[in-house]
């Protein structure tokens, strides 16, 4: 089969770019720029960790910006629309919280005016765990 041009973008002209080391520039995708699996916690497949405050922190993944990668970010998918349904049903979207961390904790580490428009490598120590 033909190249899947759909399944890769690079924006060079990104003030951030490249935002994650480890895949070489010419292979940099940026399609997933926010990375749609980070929701599933400790399920996503990429190099995360966990900071002292309970934070997923996703500065060292380079997973859904490396072009061959497309197809396994989409066969996260099912576990992607399994908690949004499990969210739709119960208001809420995990009850699981790092180990020693508190959902009360990790929902205090994130400030109410942090950035929306600032991209995934800059705002990961930021993002609240889910």
């Amino acid at each position: 089969m033909s190249e899947k041009h759909y399944s890769y973008f690079q924006n060079r002209e990104c003030e951030f770019f490249p935002c994650h080391e480890g895949v070489e520039e010419a292979e940099f995708n940026c399609l997933f720029c926010y990375c749609p699996l980070y929701a599933l916690g400790e399920d996503c497949g990429g190099d995360f960790v966990y900071t002292e405050s309970g934070v997923k922190s996703c500065v060292h993944c380079a997973f859904p910006h490396r072009r061959g990668n497309y197809d396994e970010v989409l066969r996260r998918f099912p576990k992607l629309a399994s908690l949004a349904a499990r969210r739709q049903k119960t208001g809420s979207v995990s009850t699981r919280s790092p180990p020693g961390v508190s959902r009360a904790s990790v929902s205090e580490a994130v400030p109410e005016s942090s950035s929306s428009a600032a991209p995934a490598a800059a705002r990961a120590a930021q993002l609240p765990v889910v």
